[in-house]
């Protein structure tokens, strides 16, 4: 650790936390003006109000993956040194891998395409053939049940084990973020989402409390699932799996009070 024994919200150093992780780091579903973003935005505002000078990075992708996840950390971002690492996977690759990625990437894109039969084709065709596609995928994923896996159990707990390990090995803090309870929108695409979510539940806090025993200080859980609880379904998850404005902020405030202490204790 550091051997800075004026660890103080006054400090002059600048603290820096990397989030890593799926949607649910950068969407904001029911965001009503620029000043309600996703819980990263709202963590480096939320401490530097209380005099932390603090840098947050956002590396959270649309339908991100742990494996894309830890390249990006140990090969984009390591040198960075980032002081936290927030974690923030599990929903996606519980999934079953019925639509590939790059398809999904392809109907998700921003591109709406520059000559007429490109637009022609993103105004009407694209939206049917997704239509029509997430049709079939409810059907195929209703026959093969709970079997295959985006990220399968044994690599989704090898990789949250090795992201946490190597953040550790810096001294970082890792602040792993567990997985959102699915909504009846969800349930309804993919049946079989909530006993796959729960399952992956199980798996990231197993992961999380045997890297505690040994470093119950350098390792934490942070419950945003009780949020639903909290705020109630809906309000804090109101497509069924991203947060709300609310909920980012909640989730934030939750983070900044692991972070503020662990800054405080640092000697």
């Amino acid at each position: 650790m550091s051997s800075n024994s004026n660890a103080t919200p006054t400090s002059t150093r600048r603290w820096r936390i990397l989030v890593i992780g799926n949607s649910v780091a950068t969407m904001v579903h029911d965001r009503g003006s620029r000043l309600e973003g996703p819980y990263p935005e709202l963590l480096e505002q939320l401490m530097r109000d209380k005099g932390f000078d603090v840098e947050v990075r956002n590396c959270g992708r649309e339908f991100g993956l742990i494996d894309d996840g830890i390249y990006r950390y140990q090969e984009l971002e390591r040198a960075w040194s980032p002081d936290v690492l927030v974690v923030n996977f599990g929903m996606a690759e519980s999934q079953p891998p019925f639509i590939p990625h790059g398809v999904y990437n392809h109907f998700m894109t921003w591109d709406v395409g520059l000559s007429r039969p490109a637009q022609a084709y993103r105004r009407k065709v694209a939206p049917w053939l997704w239509t029509q596609l997430r049709k079939a995928q409810r059907i195929a994923v209703k026959r093969i049940g709970l079997h295959g896996f985006r990220i399968n159990p044994r690599k989704y707990v090898t990789l949250l084990k090795q992201v946490i390990f190597l953040a550790r090995y810096d001294h970082r803090l890792v602040l792993v973020i567990d997985i959102n309870p699915p909504g009846e929108r969800i349930a309804y695409s993919l049946p079989g989402a909530e006993p796959r979510r729960d399952r992956y539940q199980a798996l990231t806090l197993q992961v999380v409390n045997e890297a505690r025993v040994n470093d119950p200080d350098g390792v934490k859980l942070i419950e945003g699932s009780k949020l639903a609880d909290e705020l109630g379904m809906d309000a804090a998850l109101p497509d069924g799996y991203h947060f709300s404005a609310k909920a980012h902020r909640r989730m934030a405030e939750m983070l900044a009070a692991e972070i503020e202490p662990w800054i405080a204790s640092l000697r």
